[in-house]
């Protein structure tokens, strides 16, 4: 190989590797979070249905924000996390998490199935790194920056005597407090498989074109299913810089299996609400995911926040109907109930 080709490569290697230390580090500018008072939107708009499902008078409201008022410097949240400016391009690999949890008691008969499900999220998340093997090679594993990943342990994060699915939510919390870096943190339960491993959460979920493009728009959506009432009609053209958790539904309505939240002082206050004595102490058998449902039918300062995508999206079953059923390239296959 000629001296003047192997000088080339390497001085190419080296300003790749420049690039990537620079865009590690230096400030990024997204819409994780934003000041309290601009968190809720004008009253009124994407009202439930009028058959006695609207908002309470006053409820949560909190003051609309001036335009232009969105401070242009990292402030601190509630708990320490950050509120920044927009970025068009969305979270970059080091700033999604990805989170599952078990109370080590799997109901599965699947030998093993815990091991599976940690290489499976594991071996995702590192394919999602910034550097190739070839900087790895130069620069050391300190560059192989990809998507994060950590098992959580229900006996830490035991709710009273509550069903294990509540340690969800104070693991959620952890994991937000432990991993400053993190944006957005993707919560998948233990009985789902990423089956498309080449699939990029930003640029399918989670670019603001990503995520606009997948919410559900203009529907009259059934929170409880369609058989039961609770219709909520989602916005015409919402934006997706207010949008600060990503959810979607099955046959029963709302599933909290598969999910994205964001850091933002409104997750803060999202979490801190969900686990209000009211929803955790109900016997109700959707748990978890019926508090969800409650708080999007009866607070506008939460479903305002919430976007629904198609269940495809982020959230596909084994069996079902076209929309519902994983199909070749669907991300996710959620075998509901077998964990």
């Amino acid at each position: 190989m000629p001296r003047w080709f192997s000088i080339i490569v390497l001085a190419a290697v080296l300003v790749i590797g420049l690039h990537t230390v620079v865009s590690f580090y230096q400030p990024t500018l997204a819409p994780w979070g934003r000041p309290p008072t601009d968190f809720v939107k004008a009253p009124g708009s994407n009202p439930l249905d009028k058959a006695g499902h609207g908002n309470v008078a006053g409820s949560h409201q909190l003051p609309v924000p001036v335009e232009g008022n969105t401070p242009s410097t990292s402030q601190p949240g509630p708990v320490g996390h950050k509120v920044e400016e927009v970025e068009e391009t969305g979270p970059k690999g080091h700033e999604i998490l990805l989170l599952v949890g078990s109370n080590g008691q799997s109901r599965s008969n699947i030998e093993g199935m815990e091991d599976m499900v940690r290489q499976n999220r594991q071996q995702y998340a590192e394919l999602h790194g910034l550097s190739p093997h070839l900087l790895f090679s130069y620069f050391g594993p300190g560059l192989m920056v990809g998507y994060d990943f950590t098992w959580a342990n229900f006996s830490e994060y035991r709710v009273g005597i509550a069903h294990p699915v509540w340690s969800k939510v104070p693991a959620l919390k952890d994991a937000f407090n432990k991993h400053p870096q993190a944006k957005w943190i993707w919560w998948l339960d233990l009985d789902a498989i990423i089956m498309t491993p080449e699939v990029s959460l930003t640029t399918h979920l989670l670019s603001p074109a990503a995520l606009y493009s997948k919410l559900r728009k203009g529907e009259a959506y059934h929170l409880h299913g369609p058989d039961n009432p609770g219709i909520y009609h989602t916005a015409e053209t919402p934006d997706p810089n207010q949008i600060n958790m990503l959810i979607s539904g099955d046959h029963n309505g709302i599933n909290a299996g598969s999910f994205f939240l964001r850091r933002s002082a409104w997750t803060d206050m999202f979490l801190d609400l969900w686990l209000d004595p009211y929803y955790v102490e109900r016997d109700v058998p959707g748990q978890e995911q019926d508090a969800i449902i409650h708080m999007m039918e009866h607070h506008a300062f939460v479903r305002e926040h919430v976007g629904i995508v198609p269940q495809r999206a982020l959230n596909a079953y084994s069996e079902g109907g076209e929309d519902m059923k994983w199909q070749p390239k669907d991300l996710v296959v959620h075998f509901a109930g077998c964990w």
